[in-house]
């Protein structure tokens, strides 16, 4: 995962959110929440490394120190949201495809 692929991506979902077709603005507006909350977890986890404490932690993302800590006990850096879910689609389709191959051809249907 890259720096670029990433931002490549979330630019692309707020062009989605900002566009005229409601349907994918919706979804895209949707999977940014997803992926503002993953940006978040990741900077937390940045900013513990670094040594920042939670009462600095919450101050900058203005919420209180005891939310802080409680809801980012837990944050270590992770994929976004959306190469998970890349992901897991790639995985299903290498599965499918390698199903098909191991089907002897006398077994295929064929349409038409």
């Amino acid at each position: 995962m890259t720096a670029n692929r990433v931002r490549d991506d979330l630019v692309g979902m707020v062009d989605r959110a900002l566009g005229s077709d409601a349907k994918a603005a919706l979804i895209a507006a949707r999977d940014l929440k997803d992926e503002v909350e993953w940006l978040t977890e990741r900077a937390v986890a940045v900013a513990r490394r670094e040594g920042y404490d939670w009462g600095r932690v919450s101050r900058l993302l203005g919420i209180s120190r005891q939310w802080a800590r409680e809801r980012f006990k837990n944050a270590p850096p992770r994929m976004p949201p959306h190469l998970v879910a890349r992901n897991r689609y790639r995985s299903e389709q290498v599965a499918t495809e390698r199903l098909i191959e191991a089907t002897p051809l006398g077994c295929r249907t064929s349409s038409g």
